[in-house]
Parts: C-alpha cells; structure tokens; sequence
C-alpha cells in the first residue's frame, strides 16, 4: 500500500470531526461492514499486505479475544494486537469463506463494536455506485434511469454514511443500506451512468437530502411519515406519479378499487417497453391463508380482517383481525406487508375466500421517493436525469461540487502542510 494514503487513512480515522466517509485526494471511499462476528475467516485470489508487510496466503481468520484485541492467522503467520492497529490490504479479491457472491477487494478496516469484531472493506464510492445500480435498477435501464440511479444511490450512500456515528462503518454489505452484486463485471453502460454523474448529489438546502426508493410506486408515491413515522421531509410527500390519479382522493376504497384493476397498459404510455420483471409488480394477486396471518403476526386462530383506513396515496395504514383472542389492530405498514405474507406493497384490497384472504395489489416496496419503473417511463418520454430527480423530491437540487470545495477538503489537506 502507498506509505502517505496509508498515513492519510490513519490520520483521518483519528479525526472525529471529520465526515464519516472518507476524500482521500480526488477519490471518496466508503466502509463497507463485510461481517460482525467474534470469529470471521476469509478467502482471497491476491497478496495480503499487513502494516506494510508481503504475505501469501489464501485465507485470513480474524478471532476476537476482546476489550478489542484480536488475532488474525494467515498461512503461515500470526498476529496479535489492537484492532485499530491492523491496516490490511489485498490485491486481489477476497470473500467471506464460503460465499463467494460477495467479492471485495483492497484495504481491511478492522475495528472492535460491542464486543463484537466488525470487518470492513473500504470501497471507492464510484465503485459502490456501480455496483448498486446494476444490482438495484439493472443494466438493461434506459441511459437517464441509469443516471438517475447513480445520482440517487450515491446521495443515499452519503447520507447514511453521515448520519450513522453509532457505528465504525458507513454503509452495510446486505439489503439493509443498499443491494449490490460485486460477483459480476459492471456492464459498461452502467459505467457511462457513473462517469456522466460523477460526484453528484441530491441535495436540499445545501444538505445532502435523504433519497430512498423503490422498484414500484403503485402510480401514487407515498409520505415518508406514514410509511416509517418519525420526522418527515418536504420532498418526501405523497403525490400522483402518473396524471390518471391526478386529484383523486386515494383514501377512499372505490378509487383504490378502481386503480388496482385499471389495465397498466392503458394508462402507462411506453408501458409495453417495460421487461417483464418490472411488469409483474403493477398488477399483481396473492392468496395468503389465514394460518398464515396468525402465525406471521404471532396471533391465535384469525377469522377476518376489516382495513379501517388508508393513507393519501391509498395505502392500507391501519387494519384490525378478528382473532379468537380478540381484535389485534396493526399500524406500521411494514409490519402489515409482512402480516400479509409478504406482500409486494400496501396499496391493496383484502377479501375474504374460505380460510384464506385474496389480496390484489400494484406497487413494489414502499413507495417513497424514486419509482425505478416510472424512471424507465419518463426516460422512454424523453425526460432526462435531471428532470426525473427533481419530479421524485421536488424542492431538491443536483450539487456536483459538494465533496472538494468543502471546508472539509482543506481541513484534509492540512494534514499534510
């Protein structure tokens, strides 16, 4: 590894008033948490480079011995000290030992968390982008979706990363921050997305803004609030995401009713243009027995179900089961996707068949911010990635200077002054 970004890097962990992710010249990198876990093995195709040294060796186990000591056993060498004191770094690529879906390579952050070693790769954020935009909107994407994609997944990065000072690493490897598929080579399109957005950030106000999103709105975009609660943001506000649902009151069954059985292909211009995949989530149908129902939400013997309200885009917010226990009302509308067997989106309507509900639906996920589908429309309509962004948070703007004309990057290089 290079004598000063190793110095920079350890420099930097030691700033705390620093941002989380780290500008390391003109490049930005994030920690990626690999595994947390007391005893974590490795395998990797590349030379390992401990605190400088050349090692050959095809696998890496890193044993927790605590109060943040830990051991890491190569081959044919052993080392034991301080966490934080073990800078690691890989030539090639490596994995967690029998997963090889998930590869990584370069620099190993090693740092003690409740007790637990966590394990982390740091990743250049460019590289990151890619990687969640082929693994999250696909490569087969029009070119604006595409760069909407990166401009989006970059800005949520960034904005995890700055906010999750309870924790040694920015950003996980799993479904919980962003998906991304490192197995396969980056399709040179998705590339072109990246390059042509580079650095760019959704921002609002001059912070970078909070831009979640999904595969499908259901036509009508959610408020953040009454998805997930807490505090909301002007830009995350429900609103119809196709001019059909333009000014109708969603909250009502009859138009609820009325949308889910719309055909998409009379509504959606370029409808036909979507793949299949993206399809199957704007009409869709599931029979979920009631066993099911009672076991997914820990109830007794579930006789039926009454939805008591919806929100402004039509989604189910509130909804009592009539149990042999009593009733047992749900609010969270992700608690009430998982009840339901798992179902695509909230934007439904519930009846009742024998012993099992039929729940019919459109959507997919929970439909705040970004639509990935209406990216694909509104890029075959000739909208470009600026236009889509500011359609999805209004009020937001696209920055592209936000990481190297910060008071941030002179307090980097004043390190080495």
């Amino acid at each position: 590894m290079n004598k000063r970004r190793t110095l920079f890097i350890i420099l930097l962990l030691l700033v705390s008033k620093l941002p989380a992710y780290m500008t390391i010249g003109n490049e930005v990198f994030l920690k990626i948490l690999v595994k947390l876990d007391n005893d974590i093995n490795l395998t990797t195709d590349g030379l390992v480079f401990v605190n400088g040294s050349e090692y050959q060796s095809k696998s890496l186990r890193i044993h927790n011995l605590s109060q943040g000591m830990i051991t890491l056993k190569l081959d044919r060498e052993t080392f034991k000290d301080e966490a934080y004191k073990l800078e690691i770094s890989i030539t090639g690529n490596f994995y967690l030992a029998g997963n090889n879906k998930q590869q990584f390579s370069g620099d190993i952050h090693i740092r003690e968390h409740k007790g637990k070693i966590a394990v982390m790769n740091l990743m250049n954020l460019e590289s990151y982008t890619r990687f969640v935009v082929m693994s999250e909107i696909g490569s087969g994407a029009p070119a604006e979706a595409l760069k909407s994609q990166a401009i989006i997944a970059r800005s949520y990065a960034i904005y995890e990363s700055m906010k999750n000072n309870r924790y040694p690493w920015d950003l996980r490897a799993d479904t919980y921050s962003q998906v991304f598929n490192t197995s396969k080579k980056v399709p040179q399109n998705v590339i072109d997305a990246s390059n042509a957005t580079a650095y760019m950030l959704v921002t609002h106000q001059g912070q970078v803004a909070f831009t979640p999103f999904n595969s499908y709105g259901g036509g009508y975009l959610a408020n953040v609030e009454q998805v997930w609660g807490g505090k909301g943001y002007p830009y995350l506000k429900d609103k119809a995401d196709i001019d059909y649902l333009k000014g109708k009151d969603m909250s009502t069954y009859r138009n609820v009713e009325d949308w889910i059985k719309k055909d998409p292909a009379k509504v959606y211009p370029h409808y036909t243009k979507l793949p299949n995949w993206i399809k199957d989530s704007y009409q869709w149908k599931r029979t979920v027995a009631m066993n099911t129902v009672a076991n997914r939400g820990k109830f007794s013997k579930v006789y039926s179900a009454k939805v008591d309200s919806r929100d402004n885009s039509g989604r189910i917010n509130k909804i009592t089961f009539n149990t042999s226990q009593g009733k047992e009302t749900i609010t969270s509308q992700d608690r009430i996707r998982a009840i339901l067997g798992g179902i695509p989106s909230t934007l439904a309507i519930i009846k009742v068949s024998g012993n099992n509900f039929i729940i019919q639906g459109k959507g997919y996920g929970h439909g705040v911010g970004f639509c990935q589908s209406g990216g694909y429309l509104k890029s075959y309509a000739g909208w470009d990635y600026s236009r889509i962004i500011k359609h999805y948070y209004p009020g937001c703007e696209i920055t592209s200077d936000y990481f190297f004309d910060s008071t941030g990057k002179d307090e980097l290089e004043m390190l080495f002054d």
